[in-house]
């Protein structure tokens, strides 16, 4: 199955002090990896349940989009889904890459970086 759109809630939009706390995704990469990357390992076999960090996963050029999420969200309207058309061949995962954040703008402003929601669509 092929990935068309990924539909993203950025933020903690739960309420506009949360959002406005936390950090929220500005560049984002998008990879679609089509088989599974054994974790690099120090003289030890991968166990069938390892998993490469974000850090280590590489896919082509034609499996990697990128992507630019507004900070979108007013106190009245604070989930807002912002769609972002991928057209992902087909893959074994998807691994989604921040690169860049707006930082939480209020003295109690928090250090994790956060994503309310994300909508998958695909094509078969």
């Amino acid at each position: 199955m092929s990935i068309t759109m990924l539909c993203i809630v950025n933020g903690y939009a739960q309420s506009w002090p949360l959002y406005t706390k936390n950090p929220r995704v500005h560049a984002v990469a998008i990879l679609a990896v089509a088989e599974h990357e054994p974790q690099a390992t120090t003289g030890t076999s991968p166990t069938p349940s390892a998993h490469p960090t974000a850090a280590s996963v590489t896919a082509s050029a034609e499996a990697t989009k990128y992507a630019t999420l507004s900070d979108a969200a007013t106190p009245d309207h604070v989930a807002v889904f912002q769609p972002v058309v991928v057209d992902l061949p087909a893959a074994h995962r998807v691994v989604l890459r921040i690169d860049s954040v707006y930082s939480g703008t209020t003295v109690e402003r928090l250090a994790d970086t956060s994503l309310s929601e994300i909508e998958f669509w695909a094509a078969r």
